[in-house]
This record gives structure tokens, C-alpha cells and sequence, in this order.
């Protein structure tokens, strides 16, 4: 479901690229089309005409893309095996049924892409088309607009009563970004400028879309989503943006030939450039939109990354701690520090220990207090010292227990009382493996709660213990999983334990590393293995930001996308603005001042739409990382923005799409002027 939903962006560009070759197929052919319409060819088989072009390229492009998909398969399989192998078997799978099922769907996207393309660019007016003109525009009012605008209030309406009914955040988004367009088509029908009212309802989308979290609660309430709410996002908050930017190109493209007077010599190029997106706004708004969808998703998943690693790799993630030995408890360590002492250890740099202990090598077995299914859970001990000597925190906190301090007195003086780690905690859409322990009752960042009862049973017995969930451990803190209590509880709960770990805080921390090889060869012989707090979070944030670039790698495949499709505007204009080309060559222009119109052009289209995406995605990122549903309550003391990897997407987008561009330039202008000209 997670790559399903992020693989969305990818086929959206992909729908967005379809419509372009054949809008651009369309403008080629607009003269034939027009003679075949004049000798008594109906809409309706041109429609067939180019949908049978259509559904011969997605038959045989399936069979490519389902071949490459399988490729990506072993691939993101080989790229996990080498982050999680040690842990969990991964192996590349692929059933004959997905791939059938995989090529049929790519199949029928691209079918009903090409069958509305192909209805929209059948409708030319033959005498213009003929003469290879601009369509005549009537300013005549079309009752067609009215039954769409009533047509969008309806469902838009319903949509958001849905949603706010039923408290689900996906129909009331969607309803609330439908409304607008309704009301822009009525009001367009009576008259008023088209321009204003879609670049105010572009504004109205990109606000709506980026209010915070806490403004939209006091606004409509508490909605619950998950992830198919980041691809509704990016969907409208993508139009809306390009909306804004479609229909005030004459803007943008003034202040560019203002700039470019500053390089006179070059001031015939920029002119050129700028003329052409302003007059296709169709097609320059669907260019903007592909790329600032790919960007988007983009930036928003390395910026996400970048936040939470930063967060759980922070000087609170070790709890206090420095260094954790452990061994099994079938050969205890009565004196820790005391043993390291007799062995010639220098211990005078220790400035705390502890000591954890837990029934489980693996996890052990709990539930909610009067249920019948039993979940799966690491369950640890706490001894008095490890409890005073730790730095605890806590995101949550139950009722009677208003303070950090008031839990930590709890654990050591209080009987049956436990605290667990914030992964027992679902997020809104969240999916959580069926056997693992979560607290599905408590959500968000929800103070005060009432105690939760849970039962821990004893496998060696099969006894059951009852204890208390008061405190939910601050997310920050990484080493602490499971459910934690005093060793008193832990040994009342349970007959044995299997595992003990033993903590060290260092009045230097940079020490940790040979701190921990000293103790782990000098109780080898009680099986005792150490190691540095600071390098495992270091490599657990390895393999996590091994996983999330594996992520980002799946979606930058739509970037190919977007880059094909350059490729593809790029080719596809050269052939269709030959003429063009010709007559400004007999005028005077050089082939590099051609050149350089094309590379200009390209650079605003692409340029715009990557300023567009990446501001977004910084944008939604910064509200969800303070939103309670995903930051989770956790304070994040600085927006971290990952430069580097935006800049190297940016710029090797913005350069592969020039050199796109210049090959087909290059090669238009060593075409002769009467050669170009003659060319039909």
C-alpha cells in the first residue's frame, strides 16, 4: 500500500505525458485533420484514428514497462536484503498473476488516457485547422460551463457533508477542493474574468491545503486520514500552484524579457522563448504540473527523512547512556562496575549504571486487560538505579501523573506500573503487522488519559500479571522499546528472564567506543557483548536512511518520466515549429540565437515547475512535522532542509532536460531556411 499510494505520482505524470504527445501529435496534424474532416470524416473516427495509434503504443509499451518493473522488483529487494537481511529473509518475488494484473492496469490507464485525449483534440474547427490557424474563439456563453460548475457543487457538496459526517479527512478535502472550481465555472458563465477566478481559486487551493493542523481542528474538526491523503495533496496543492502560474505567464514573462535587456545580444532569443508558453498555456500548464508533481513528492520524502533522523539521532535519543553490555541472564554479573574494577578496568570515568533485564530474548506476550487475543511485545525491567540515572521523558502522560518527574517516582515506588515506547502508538493510517502490541485506543498526542490495564503472561507458567500503562516514552528516546517497569514488577510478572543489559553513562562520551570493546573483552568469558549507544543509533539511522532512499529512488522513476517527456515536447516542437524555424533563419537569426530560444523555453517551463514542487513539498512538510498526527507531538528545534539532495535533484533535472532540449535544437537549425520552409 505504501509504494502503491507513492507510486501514484509517477502515474500521474505518466497520464499528464500521454496527453501532451497526443495534444502535440494533435498540432502536427491539425492540417490533415482538417482536409480528412472537409472530405466527410466524422469526430468519431478520428477518435478511433488516434486511439488505435494509442492502444498499439500501450499494448507494446506494457510489455517494456512490465519487463522494467520486474527489474525494479529485484532490485529494491536486493536493496533491503542488504539494510534488513541479518534481521528478516527478503527475497524478489513476482507471480504471474501481479504481472498480468500489473500490465493490464498500466494498459487501461493508458487507454482511457488516450481515449479522452483523443476526444478533446478531435474537436478543431475545420476551416482554421485547414488553413493551419489558431480555432476561432467564440465569446458566445456555454451552458456546458453552468452544468459543470453545478455539477462540481453537487458532488463537491456532498463529498464534504461525507466527510465531516463520518470524520474521515480524504471526502472532506476533496469535496472542499471541488467547490471552488464549481463556483469559478458558474461565476465565468455570468461573466467574470477567467483569469481572476482561476488564479483565485489556485490561491484558495495552495492555502487550504498548507493550513496547520491546529488551524484546520479549530476550523472543521478532527479528521482522521492516512496516506492517501499525501497523494491528495500533492494532487490539488500541484494545481493549484500551476493554476496561479498558467494564467499570469504574461507576468512571468515580462519580468524575463525586462531581464533579458540587461544581455542585449541575447535579447532576440528571450523574446522568442517567452512567446511560445504564453500562447500554448494548455500545454506549458501540463509541463509545470508533471514536473512539480515528481519534485514534490521528492522533496517532501527527503525532507520527512531528514527531520526524523535528525530528531532520533539527537542527544536524547540515548536516554542518558553511553554504553550497553549484554548477556544472558543464565550468567548473571552481580556487580557490574565491581567486576570490571577487579579485572583492572578503569571505571573512574563511569559516572552512572544500570541495569535492565527481560523475560525474552525476543518479545513477550500481552494484551489489553479483558480481551482474548494475546500481541507480541518486547517486555524490559528497570532496576531502581537505571530509573534515577536515566534522562526520561515522556510524550504522553496518564492521568494523576501530570509530570516527567511524577512517572520516574512512580517506577521506583509503586507497584504494577509500566511505561511504553511511542511505536505502540498507531498513526492515523498507520499499518501496524496483526500480532504486534498497540495501544489502539490512544491516539495522537492525548494528555490525561485513564491508566490502561494490560496482562503479561508467563510462558514458563502461565501465569498472568496485571499492570499499568501511565507514561508513553518521548519518541526522541530511540533505545527504549517495548513496555519498561521496575525489576520488581518484572520479577513478580515473570519466573525467569533471559536477557540482562548493563548501562554505562561516561563523564565522556566521546570515549563510549573503547569503552565498550574494554568491557566486552574483559567479561568475554560471561558471554558479554558491547557496544557504543551513539554507533547504534548510528547505524539504525544507516539503515533507515538506507530504507527511505530506497523510497526516493522508487519515486525518482516518475522523474524519468518527466524527463522523457522533455525529450518528447522537445522533438515533437522542433518538427512542429519547422516552418518557424525557417522563417526566423531567412530573417537574420543564427543558428545558436535559435538554440538558445528553445533552451530558454525550456529552462522557464521546467524551471517554474521545480520552484513550484520544491516549495510545496518544504512547505507541507514543515505543517506535518508540527502536526500532532505525524510529528507525533515531538519537538522538532529546527526545520532541517536537506539541501544537498534537493540541489542535485534540481540540478541534474534542470540539465538533462537542457541537453534534451538542445539535441532536437541543434539539429533543427542545420536545417536549410528554404528546405524548413517548404517542409509540410
Amino acid at each position: 500500500g505504501f509504494f502503491l499510494v507513492l507510486g501514484l505520482f509517477s502515474i500521474a505524470a505518466g497520464i499528464l505525458l500521454i496527453v501532451l504527445i497526443f495534444t502535440m501529435l494533435a498540432a502536427e496534424r491539425r492540417p490533415e485533420m482538417g482536409m480528412a474532416r472537409a472530405v466527410g470524416t466524422h469526430r468519431r473516427q478520428l477518435v478511433q484514428q488516434f486511439i488505435a495509434e494509442g492502444s498499439g503504443y500501450a499494448i507494446l509499451a506494457g510489455l517494456v514497462g512490465s519487463a522494467m518493473g520486474v527489474a525494479a522488483t529485484y532490485g529494491i529487494a536486493f536493496g533491503l536484503k542488504a539494510i534488513f537481511g541479518e534481521f528478516v529473509p527478503i527475497e524478489a518475488y513476482v507471480s504471474p498473476r501481479s504481472l498480468v494484473v500489473a500490465y493490464c492496469l498500466g494498459v487501461i490507464i493508458t487507454f482511457l488516457t488516450v481515449v479522452g485525449a483523443s476526444w478533446k483534440i478531435s474537436r478543431i474547427n475545420i476551416t482554421a485547422a485547414v488553413r493551419d490557424i489558431p480555432d476561432i474563439v467564440s465569446a458566445k456563453r456555454k451552458k456546458s460551463g453552468l452544468v459543470w460548475g453545478a455539477l462540481l457543487l453537487i458532488v463537491g457538496g456532498l463529498a464534504t457533508v461525507s466527510g465531516l459526517s463520518a470524520e474521515q479527512a480524504f471526502p472532506f478535502y476533496l469535496g472542499m477542493s471541488l467547490l471552488p472550481f464549481g463556483v469559478a465555472l458558474i461565476a465565468r458563465f455570468f461573466g467574470v474574468s477567467s483569469r481572476l477566478l482561476f488564479s483565485v481559486t489556485g490561491i484558495y487551493l495552495v492555502v487550504f491545503w498548507l493550513l496547520p493542523e491546529s488551524v484546520a481542528n479549530s476550523l472543521f474538526g478532527e479528521l482522521s486520514g492516512g496516506m492517501e491523503w499525501f497523494f491528495l495533496s500533492g494532487i490539488f496543492m500541484v494545481i493549484g500552484a500551476t493554476m496561479v502560474i498558467v494564467n499570469n505567464t504574461d507576468i512571468l514573462l515580462a519580468g524575463i524579457s525586462a531581464l533579458g535587456g540587461v544581455f542585449k545580444s541575447k535579447l532576440p532569443a528571450i523574446r522568442t522563448a517567452v512567446a511560445y508558453p504564453g500562447a500554448a498555456r494548455g500545454r506549458t500548464g501540463m509541463t509545470i504540473a508533471m514536473f512539480s508533481l515528481i519534485i514534490f513528492s521528492l522533496v517532501m520524502m527527503a525532507t520527512m527523512n531528514q527531520n526524523f533522523l535528525a530528531l532520533f539521532s539527537g542527544d536524547e535519543a540515548g536516554a542518558g547512556w553511553d554504553v550497553r553490555a549484554t548477556s544472558l541472564s543464565s550468567n548473571p554479573i552481580d556487580d557490574f562496575a565491581g567486576t570490571l574494577q577487579t579485572q583492572d578496568v578503569d571505571t573512574t570515568g563511569f559516572s552512572a549504571t544500570g541495569v535492565t533485564t527481560s523475560p525474552s530474548e525476543v518479545s513477550s506476550h500481552m494484551r489489553i486487560a479483558e480481551t482474548e487475543e494475546w500481541k507480541s511485545a518486547g517486555v524490559v525491567g528497570m532496576n531502581e538505579a537505571f530509573v534515577q540515572n536515566s534522562e526520561l521523558s515522556f510524550g504522553q502522560r496518564a492521568a494523576g501523573y501530570e509530570t516527567d518527574e511524577a512517572i520516574v517516582q512512580a517506577l521506583v515506588t509503586e507497584p504494577d506500573v509500566a511505561v511504553i515506547d511511542s511505536f505502540a502508538i498507531p498513526e492515523d493510517g498507520s499499518i501496524a503487522p496483526s500480532d504486534n502490541f498497540m495501544l489502539n485506543e490512544l491516539k495522537g498526542n492525548v494528555q490525561g488519559f485513564e491508566p490502561i490495564p494490560v496482562e503479561l503472561i508467563d510462558s514458563q507458567t502461565g501465569n498472568v500479571h496485571q499492570v499499568k500503562i501511565i507514561g508513553v516514552i518521548d519518541s526522541k528516546i530511540s533505545i527504549l522499546f517495548g513496555l519498561h517497569m521496575s525489576q520488581a514488577t518484572l520479577d513478580a510478572a515473570y519466573s525467569q528472564t533471559a536477557l540482562t543489559s548493563y548501562f554505562v553513562a561516561l563523564d565522556d562520551p566521546e570515549q563510549a567506543a573503547d569503552v565498550s570493546k574494554s568491557i566486552e573483552s574483559t567479561l568475554l568469558q560471561n558471554g558479554v557483548q558491547a557496544s557504543s549507544i551513539r554507533d547504534e543509533i548510528k547505524e539504525l539511522q544507516r539503515q533507515q536512511t538506507g530504507f527511505l532512499y530506497i523510497i526516493q529512488g522508487f519515486m525518482g522513476l516518475g522523474l524519468l518520466v518527466g524527463v522523457a517527456a522533455v525529450g518528447v515536447i522537445s522533438f515533437r516542437s522542433v518538427v512542429e515549429r519547422r516552418q518557424q524555424i525557417g522563417v526566423l533563419r531567412s530573417l537574420g537569426y543564427q543558428r545558436e540565437t535559435v538554440s538558445l530560444s528553445f533552451m530558454i523555453e525550456t529552462a522557464f517551463v521546467v524551471g517554474m515547475g521545480i520552484l513550484s514542487g520544491t516549495a510545496l513539498g518544504l512547505m507541507l512538510s514543515r505543517n506535518l512535522l508540527l502536526s500532532d498526527s505525524v510529528g507525533g507531538g515531538a519537538e522538532f528545534t529546527s526545520f532541517l532542509i536537506p539541501w544537498q539532495i534537493i540541489s542535485v535533484v534540481v540540478v541534474a533535472t534542470m540539465a538533462v532536460a537542457l541537453l534534451m532540449t538542445w539535441i532536437p535544437a541543434r539539429q533543427a537549425t542545420r536545417i536549410m531556411p528554404a528546405e524548413a520552409l517548404r517542409y509540410e
